[in-house]
């Protein structure tokens, strides 16, 4: 059928099947939100981040009934883990304007630094969680939305946001990863 999406999960559906057909369904979604040409695209950040932050949330079962975070904490840390392949010297794990940078240069999903490096992934997990925090889930879905409409992503930002998406970037984004870089691959 013309326009349907089918995800092959194989005879064993464990955890990391689990994460792989989550993440791979936020992209569906993200594509019935934003369109194909929208969605092409899309800050890195957020369709690999956000697709690992739900991903992470919806798949991983905690080891103590009853303490859901657990299990999606170390789901996190292990995401966020891989931003140890940029090399960070640890001088510059708590610098937000190194980290601004780093955001700035994998913005784009075409560039080597979001994909070869999974950067858009790990780097993206907080970006895009910095940002449902900061704003909620509603008015992501609301900016995906506008975007879908102007295929304008930074005019949207700021119309839903009442910021900029690079003065975002530089008073909340970019001080959040360094401090939560700092944290964890420190």
């Amino acid at each position: 059928m013309t326009g349907d999406t089918v995800i092959y999960l194989g005879k064993s559906a464990k955890n990391i099947s689990k994460l792989l057909a989550v993440h791979e369904v936020v992209h569906v979604a993200q594509s019935q939100l934003l369109g194909n040409r929208a969605m092409n695209s899309m800050e890195c950040w957020l369709g690999e981040g956000m697709a690992e932050l739900y991903s992470g949330a919806l798949s991983m079962k905690s080891p103590k009934p009853g303490a859901v975070w657990t299990g999606t904490q170390a789901y996190r840390r292990l995401a966020v883990s891989n931003l140890r392949i940029l090399g960070t010297p640890e001088s510059s794990l708590g610098d937000a304007d190194y980290w601004l940078d780093i955001i700035r240069s994998s913005e784009n999903r075409g560039v080597h630094l979001c994909w070869g490096f999974g950067v858009g992934y790990s780097l993206g997990y907080l970006v895009s969680e910095k940002l449902l925090a900061d704003f909620g889930e509603e008015k992501l879905f609301e900016w995906m939305r506008l975007t879908s409409q102007t295929q304008d992503s930074d005019a949207s930002f700021a119309q839903v946001f009442d910021i900029g998406q690079d003065e975002w970037y530089a008073q909340s984004a970019a001080p959040y990863v360094a401090r939560e870089a700092a944290l964890i691959l420190g």
